[in-house]
Parts: structure tokens; C-alpha cells; sequence
């Protein structure tokens, strides 16, 4: 059985996955702008039918969504990615 994962206190379907950063609209305020183009670590999310990506540099996403039940309280950082380029990194 795998690892329980969680947004917002409730059950999700998550992977940990390195995706190429996507350049936003807004570049200016974007928190990964000098990553855009590069590899990174993230984690994908899948919740309430719909997906999205937040940061998982040394691991913080995933401690977001399995120990803090992906609870606002934990904070994390969405990740603007390139379309199919994520690649799961989950064994």
C-alpha cells in the first residue's frame, strides 16, 4: 500500500515528479524565475479533478502533503510547469 497523500486535510492523488519550469505570465513576481527552463524537483496533485504542481526542493511539498495533511499551515510555492514534462521520480 502506498504513502496517504492530502490537500487540504483531505485524501489526494499526488506523485513526486521533476518537471521543466514554465515561464508565467507575470514573470516579475514569479518566486522560480531564474529556474525557468531548468529541471526541478516538484510534486505533482491531483485534487478535485483537477492537477497542479508545487515546489519539492528538499523534499518540503511532499512533507506538505503526507505529515502536514496538506494543511494551509504548511506553507508551499505552486510551480508553474511545462506542458508534459513531467517525469515521476516515485520508486
Amino acid at each position: 500500500m502506498g504513502v496517504v497523500t492530502y490537500w487540504n486535510g483531505e485524501p489526494c492523488k499526488a506523485k513526486r515528479v521533476e518537471v521543466t519550469v514554465a515561464n508565467p505570465h507575470d514573470l516579475a513576481k514569479y518566486w522560480a524565475r531564474d529556474l525557468v527552463g531548468k529541471r526541478w524537483p516538484a510534486v505533482a496533485i491531483i485534487y478535485q479533478s483537477k492537477m497542479f504542481f508545487i515546489d519539492n526542493e528538499n523534499d518540503d511539498g511532499w512533507t506538505k502533503i503526507t505529515l502536514g495533511f496538506g494543511h494551509p499551515m504548511f506553507q508551499h510555492k505552486g510551480i508553474w510547469v511545462e506542458d508534459g514534462s513531467a517525469v515521476s521520480v516515485d520508486q
